[in-house]
Parts: C-alpha cells; sequence; structure tokens
C-alpha cells in the first residue's frame, strides 16, 4: 500500500490556516458517510439494485475524503518537522541517530547550515520528554511566540 506523500503547497501555513484545511477536509469526510447513512435508510425501507450503486459511489467518494483528511494530517506533521521517518518506525531509529551524528559532526566542523526558516536544525527527539526539550529549542530561534 503507497503511503500518503505530504503536500508542500501549504507548507508555511500557520497553525490556523492548517486547522482550517482540516476542518474543511474532515468536513466533507462527514457530508460523505451521512449521505451513506441516509442512503443505507432509504435502502433498508424500499431495498433497490440501483441504491446499491449510488451507496457504492458513495462509498468510494468517503474513502476519497478520508484519504484527504489523512492528506492534511500527514503535510501538517511534514510541515511540522515529522517525517514519516521523524514520527516513528522502530527500524529507522537508527537512522535517526545516525543523521544526528551526523549533524553533530557538521555542527563541530563549522559545516551546519540552518533550515529554511533560518533556525538550526534540531535532531528529532527520541522520547515524548525529549520532544518538549527539541520544541523549547526552536522557539528560542523564533521572532514570535507560536
Amino acid at each position: 500500500m503507497t503511503k500518503p506523500q505530504p503536500c508542500t503547497k501549504f507548507r508555511d501555513a500557520g497553525t490556523v490556516e492548517w486547522i482550517a484545511k482540516l476542518m474543511e477536509e474532515t468536513n466533507e469526510a462527514i457530508q460523505e458517510a451521512y449521505i451513506i447513512s441516509q442512503h443505507e435508510q432509504s435502502n433498508k425501507e424500499f431495498p433497490c439494485e440501483a441504491m446499491n450503486e449510488v451507496i457504492q459511489d458513495a462509498r468510494v467518494r468517503l474513502a476519497m475524503e478520508l484519504t484527504d483528511v489523512i492528506h492534511v494530517c500527514v503535510s501538517w506533521l511534514n510541515a511540522e518537522g515529522w517525517d514519516e521517518e521523524a514520527r516513528g518506525d522502530p527500524a529507522s531509529a537508527r537512522e535517526r541517530e545516525e543523521r544526528g551524528a551526523r549533524v553533530l559532526l557538521r555542527r563541530r566542523r563549522g559545516a551546519y547550515r540552518a533550515d529554511r526558516r533560518g533556525r538550526d536544525e534540531v535532531p528529532e527527539p527520541r522520547t515524548h520528554e525529549a520532544l518538549g526539550v527539541a520544541q523549547a529549542a526552536r522557539r528560542q530561534h523564533m521572532p514570535f511566540a507560536p
């Protein structure tokens, strides 16, 4: 199964814009689910083959809308610096540790560059406790409080 790829169109969007996009996609999924519910209720009262096709088409639209919700979530996580590798595959933990070691080595050599926002890159945290430390480190380089 193909994993959802993050969209970079809204990469620099603020939190409010991400919330609005997530709400929009979620509402569209809810509308499709409601349509399915109504059609199924109607089909129970008056069974019809044509209605089964309508319900199946609505299920396909619901699947597409739910995929859009997942896509927004993955894109938002990626924009926050939580790419697939950082979110969690235990097999990639060693890769994260190696990347952190490379960052430290480059930093020591003076060849370390800032990320696209001009902040020093902070290695991805390995635990939930480290997440708070990493977020605090990122905030130190932000010109305003989030």
